[in-house]
């Protein structure tokens, strides 16, 4: 059985049934448990998340579609594409999140959703 350098175990051919299947249980509970802190895990850095902000989902820019829903086509910063992004949403004002619907337009655009056309909002990308 070899021990990686975060603690995981990897039996070794020819190793069974017997050292296999504790080492895989074993191995989910670390999984299980791991927080990124440099010692059960590979540390996280502030620099692997990328945010970025963009503050024009305003309230004015809301279109009606249909069945009582709005929509507003959004732009995404310079350098981001869809493909390569996640996007949330908060409220401009109070900064609680929101669960709008987004939806693909092209590589760096996309309509967000919403039932109320006085929200104004905005997207962060990580």
């Amino acid at each position: 059985m070899d021990i990686l350098s975060y603690g995981y175990k990897v039996p070794r051919a020819p190793d069974l049934g017997a050292t296999f299947f504790p080492a895989i249980e074993y191995n989910f509970t670390r999984l299980n448990a791991h927080n990124h802190d440099g010692n059960n895990s590979s540390a996280l850095s502030t620099s692997a998340f990328a945010l970025s902000w963009d503050n024009a989902i305003n309230a004015v820019g809301w279109v009606a579609t249909s069945g009582g829903m709005y929509r507003q086509l959004v732009t995404m910063p310079p350098a981001l594409t869809w493909n390569e992004r996640n996007v949330s949403f908060r409220d401009y004002t109070t900064g609680e999140i929101l669960y709008l619907e987004a939806v693909k337009v092209s590589v760096n655009t996309y309509y967000v959703y919403t039932n109320d056309n006085t929200l104004s909002a905005k997207a962060m990308y990580v």
